[in-house]
């Protein structure tokens, strides 16, 4: 295209160089599969003229670009490719302290998205802080795996974790992820159980 003076956008760039590097790579490796970040600023999917190797598998990232929503971008690569993947941001320090920093229900709204669209999983970034983290990450597994309930599954993870106090632990795993609750920002102080 730039012989013609015309210039891709960085979507398309992004595309066309994967789509070179994965024939390149299968003329000795056949078999393999390839992954591209659909990130920043070519975290679009590309015109409706290039086709992507069906042996790229695209993975989106919930932040970090600025084409449109989170979900639709997502929705636009869902329609677009088949082999997807989604990158979610849990439990990131410098946004939130060391709880959480996403809504329980838009987590369970994932969940159920990833199994719809048929999606080839999903990639969490989070902090060690294992409270905040592992019963969601547990739970999410557990729901993904064998069709269980998240719900269930925080409330036995309360059950063997916290005994007689098992109660005050789920409702707190509940207010730290409640869109009532909290603010997601990009500072500690827009989560009040900082």
């Amino acid at each position: 295209a730039c012989a013609t003076g015309v210039y891709l956008t960085e979507a398309d760039q992004n595309i066309v160089l994967a789509n070179y590097t994965a024939r390149k790579i299968k003329e000795t490796y056949p078999a393999k599969r390839f992954q591209m970040y659909a990130y920043f600023t070519h975290a679009n999917v590309p015109s409706a003229s290039i086709t992507i190797d069906s042996s790229i598998d695209i993975q989106v990232p919930m932040a970090f670009q600025s084409e449109s929503s989170s979900k639709g971008l997502l929705n636009r690569w869902y329609i677009r490719h088949k082999s997807i993947s989604e990158y979610h941001y849990m439990n990131i320090p410098a946004w939130s302290g060391e709880t959480p920093s996403f809504y329980l229900a838009e987590l369970k709204q994932t969940l159920k998205r990833l199994k719809e669209k048929n999606s080839q999983g999903i990639y969490w970034e989070a902090s060690p802080a294992k409270f905040a983290s592992l019963p969601f990450l547990w739970a999410s597994n557990l729901y993904l795996i064998n069709n269980r309930e998240v719900e269930d599954a925080l409330l036995e993870f309360c059950n063997q974790m916290f005994g007689p106090a098992a109660e005050t632990g789920y409702e707190l795993l509940h207010q730290m992820t409640n869109e009532n609750t909290i603010t997601l920002g990009g500072s500690t102080s827009d989560n009040y159980y900082k």
